[in-house]
């Protein structure tokens, strides 16, 4: 791909799809050693960018961006894309929406470690506290700010949202009630209380709504003991949760670096491989997923064979002669 914009039609189905499209190439090949073709694709993602209505969206992409350009040593880039996502989120009239738009350019001003991101925190959790409680509950923006923050203040004020939010509103309906508490785990989880985010689960009457905040609970749980999470997967109901809780689970496991718990990581793998032979489509992600990791073929294999997945060849028969 060139500069040419008519290069990219027909990539991805909207703006952002093609941004992130574009955005992705340009890490890929920038960490592959290019030097000039890195900065022309970033340069498309941009003119994507740029396209977006949405404020929130409009601004998480160009704070993508910004990440990118910092990584790649343009830092007059990645000024600039800052500015104009801090640009585009002041035109966002959703209180929830700015604050979602808001987390995204704090992670962003989190990569050159500017001093700004603490006027950022602490402007952000005193608009969530004024916020309604079930769209703060139900918004990542909490979850996503929790690791940003480094300051013994604004880490107590984000205890103090907390507690305020494990306060049930009153006047709830049976099904916001559901999705409050599911909240709550995923709240929880990003908060390291894990006996919390078990007890939220408990009140869940909804088999959907639960079924869903069960992924969210296998994964976190996942982080803490791998063999934990796994505990969960089987009690998820639904075909298409658990599947979406095995890719998660794979994602976290299979990129942990830290060499005393690789052991429990391996073990987990093992034990979600035997699992996913109850369903095929749990199977297929799982064979995926090693043959991304695994680069000698005959050794996935083997495995394969072990496990199932590949059928053994079939005996050699005797060629028919004709009868005279």
């Amino acid at each position: 791909m060139g500069k040419d914009q008519r290069e990219i039609v027909g990539l991805g189905n909207s703006p952002r799809e093609r941004a992130y499209m574009l955005l992705g190439l340009a890490r890929a090949a920038y960490q592959g050693g290019d030097q000039d073709w890195p900065v022309q694709l970033m340069d498309q993602a941009a003119a994507q960018a740029h396209q977006l209505v949405v404020p929130k969206l409009r601004a998480s992409t160009l704070a993508d961006l910004a990440c990118l350009s910092w990584d790649m040593g343009l830092h007059d880039r990645y000024r600039s894309f800052l500015t104009e996502a801090e640009e585009a989120i002041e035109a966002e009239k959703v209180p929830i929406q700015k604050a979602e738009g808001a987390v995204e350019i704090c992670r962003a001003l989190g990569y050159s470690k500017d001093r700004q991101a603490r006027t950022h925190h602490r402007a952000l959790l005193s608009d969530l506290q004024s916020l309604d409680k079930l769209e703060v509950c139900l918004s990542p923006t909490l979850p996503k700010l929790w690791p940003l923050l480094q300051e013994d203040e604004t880490r107590q004020q984000a205890h103090q949202l907390l507690e305020t939010l494990r306060k049930l509103p009153e006047g709830l309906q049976d099904r916001d009630r559901d999705f409050y508490h599911a909240g709550l785990i995923h709240l929880e989880l990003a908060f390291g209380d894990y006996d919390r985010a078990l007890a939220a689960l408990n009140p869940i009457r909804s088999g959907k709504i639960r079924s869903q905040a069960l992924v969210d609970l296998s994964v976190g749980l996942t982080s803490r003991d791998p063999r934990e999470g796994l505990q969960w997967l089987s009690v998820i109901s639904r075909q298409a949760d658990r599947l979406r809780a095995i890719r998660l689970i794979l994602a976290e496991i299979g990129g942990e670096k830290r060499p005393w718990r690789r052991q429990a990581c391996q073990e987990a793998l093992q034990q979600i491989t035997l699992l996913a032979q109850e369903d095929e489509s749990a199977t297929d992600l799982v064979v995926s997923y090693w043959l991304t990791r695994e680069s000698d073929l005959r050794k996935f294999e083997l495995t394969g064979k072990r496990m199932g997945w590949t059928p053994e060849p079939a005996p050699l028969q005797p060629f028919p002669v004709p009868q005279a």
